[in-house]
C-alpha cells in the first residue's frame, strides 16, 4: 500500500523532473549526466512503497542508489556551505524515515563542511533512528538544539530505550544514561508519560541517585504512587516530597522523615557532583519543620505532628517561635499563590517581608493583568534585597516570566540585558531565562496559549519558592 503520510516528493528540489533545481552551470558535467540516467517516476514508484520493501531487495538497492546519488552530486557541486547543508537536509528528510543508512551515508559529508542539522529534520532523524549506530543522544550532540520537540524525543529514548533495545537491561537506565538525563532542559519533561516518569525514578534508586530525583519535575500524581511503595528509605520519601502533595500524603510521611537523621551521600552521587557540578541538599530536619508548620492547622495532622516534634525535643531550637509564625504566614501565602494560579481562585496579597513573598507577587500582578504592579513589586524588592546574586536572580527570573505572561517579548530581552550587565543574574540563572524565553517562542511559532502552556512554570516556580522558606 502507499504511503499516505509521505509528502509529494515532486515538491521537493531532489526529487523534481530532470532539470532537478540543485543543478547549475558550476556542476561537473559527469555529475549531471549521471543524475540525468535516473528516471525520477521510477525512483518515485519504489519510495511510496518502500515500506514494504525487503531491505535486500532490488527495489530497496535501487531506492538506496538514489540517496547516493543525490549526496554524491551535492558533495561534488560547487555551491556555497549553506546551499549544500539545506540539500543535505533536504535529502534526509525525504529518505530518512523509509531508511535511516541515507543519514549515515550523508552524515560524514555534513560533518565535513561543519553542517548542522535544523530541528525540523533532526527530529525526523531520530524518530527514524534504529539506535544500534548512534543513540539518540549522541545524534543530538552532533546536532544540538534547544528546541523543546527533540529534547523530549531524547529524554524518551533515554528513557524508554531505543527502537533496537529490547531486553530489559538494555532499557534499564545506567549511570550515564543517567548524567544524560540531568543534562537536558527541565521542560523536556513535560510530555513523559506517567509510566515512564516512575521507571526513571525507580532507576535512579537503584542507581543510589536519590538526591537528584528531587530536581526532576515529576507529576505530582507521580509522586504521589511513588510515595506508596513499599520499603522507601527516608532519602527517597524526601527525595519526592514536595509541598503540593496532598495533604494526606504529607502527613503519612511527616514522621519517616523527622527521624532520618543525618543523610549519606552515595559513590554514585559523589561522582554525579564531580560530572554535573551540582548536589542538591536533601535536609530531613528543615523538611519536617516546613511540613509541621503546613499541617498545623489541620486537626488530622495533630498525632503525626507531636509525633515528629518529639524527634526535636532535645534539640534546641534555631528558629525563634515570632520568626516560625512569620514563616507560617510566608509558606500560607505561598500555598495560597499556588492555588489561584492553578485554579483560578481569588488571590490574597500580604505585605512583602521576604523574597520569596516578592517573587511571588510579582507572578500573581503578572498572571492577574496588572503588569505595572509586578514591575513596582520588583524593582522594592531588588532595592532591599538585590545584593545577594541567589536572591536577584530569581527576582530577575520572576520579573522576566512575569513579562512574557503578558506578551511582552521585547520588554522580557531588555530586562534580561540589563540585569547581565548589571551583574544581578548568575549564569545558571541566565541560562534559565533563556530556555524560558525559549519555550514562549515556541509556543508563540507553534499559535499555542502562551499563559496556558506558561502555567506550569509558574506554578513550579512557586512551589521552589515556598521549599526555599527558612525554618530551621
Amino acid at each position: 500500500m502507499p504511503l499516505k503520510s509521505l509528502p509529494r516528493l515532486s515538491s521537493s528540489p531532489l526529487c523534481q523532473s530532470p532539470k532537478l533545481s540543485i543543478l547549475s552551470a558550476s556542476i561537473p558535467l559527469r555529475a549531471v549526466q549521471k543524475i540525468l540516467s535516473i528516471d525520477p517516476a521510477y525512483y518515485t514508484d519504489h519510495v511510496r512503497y518502500h515500506a514494504a520493501l525487503d531491505p535486500a531487495s532490488e527495489q530497496t538497492r535501487d531506492l538506496r542508489e538514489l540517496y547516493t546519488a543525490f549526496g554524491k552530486l551535492t558533495h561534488e557541486a560547487v555551491l556555497p556551505r549553506q546551499t549544500k547543508v539545506r540539500y543535505y537536509e533536504e535529502l534526509i528528510r525525504t529518505f530518512v524515515r523509509l531508511d535511516f543508512g541515507v543519514y549515515a551515508s550523508t552524515q560524514p559529508r555534513l560533518a565535513q563542511i561543519n553542517g548542522k542539522l535544523g530541528p525540523s529534520t533532526l527530529k525526523e532523524v531520530l524518530l527514524a533512528n534504529p539506535g544500534r549506530r548512534w543513540s539518540s543522544y549522541e545524534l543530538f550532540e552532533q546536532h544540538s538544539t534547544s528546541d523543546r520537540d527533540v529534547k523530549h524525543i531524547v529524554l524518551q529514548r533515554l528513557v524508554d530505550g531505543e527502537k533496537a533495545d529490547t531486553e530489559p537491561e538494555d532499557i534499564k537506565i545506567s549511570f550515564f544514561k543517567a548524567r544524560n538525563i540531568l543534562k537536558l532542559a527541565a521542560d523536556s519533561f513535560a510530555d513523559l508519560g506517567q509510566d515512564s516518569q516512575k521507571r526513571l525514578v525507580t532507576d535512579f534508586f537503584a542507581l543510589e541517585l536519590d538526591s537528584y530525583i528531587a530536581v526532576l519535575p515529576l507529576d505530582v500524581d507521580v509522586r504521589k504512587q511513588l510515595l506508596e511503595l513499599p520499603d522507601l528509605t527516608p532519602k527517597q520519601r524526601l527525595s519526592l516530597l514536595t509541598l503540593d502533595l496532598p495533604d494526606p500524603v504529607l502527613i503519612e510521611n511527616l514522621v519517616p522523615i523527622a527521624r532520618a537523621g543525618k543523610l549519606e551521600t552515595s559513590e554514585n552521587e559523589k561522582l554525579m557532583h564531580e560530572q554535573l557540578g551540582f548536589l542538591p541538599a536533601l535536609d530531613p530536619e528543615k523538611t519536617a519543620w516546613k511540613l509541621i508548620q503546613v499541617l498545623e492547622p489541620l486537626p488530622q495532622a495533630a498525632a503525626a505532628i507531636a509525633k515528629a516534634r518529639g524527634f526535636f525535643l532535645e534539640k534546641p531550637q534555631a528558629v525563634p517561635p515570632d520568626s516560625l509564625a512569620a514563616s507560617l504566614d510566608e509558606l500560607n501565602f505561598l500555598i495560597g499563590a499556588h492555588e489561584t494560579v492553578r485554579t483560578g481562585a481569588a488571590p490574597v496579597l500580604v505585605e512583602t517581608t521576604s523574597p520569596q513573598i516578592a517573587c511571588a507577587k510579582i507572578l500573581l500582578h503578572a498572571w492577574n493583568g496588572c503588569q505595572d504592579e509586578a514591575l513596582d513589586e520588583y524593582n522594592a524588592a531588588i532595592t532591599k534585597w538585590g545584593a545577594e546574586t541567589d536572591t536577584s536572580s530569581q527576582l530577575v527570573y520572576c520579573l522576566v516570566l512575569a513579562t512574557l505572561l503578558q506578551h511582552d517579548v521585547q520588554l522580557a530581552q531588555y530586562i534580561r540585558k540589563r540585569a547581565v550587565d548589571a551583574g544581578l543574574v548568575s549564569k545558571s540563572a541566565d541560562r534559565r531565562v533563556a530556555d524560558t524565553m525559549k519555550t514562549y517562542g515556541d509556543l508563540v511559532e507553534e499559535k499555542r496559549d502562551a499563559r496556558q502552556g506558561l502555567q506550569n512554570e509558574v506554578l513550579s516556580t512557586l512551589v521552589h519558592l515556598a521549599e526555599t522558606v527558612e525554618t530551621a
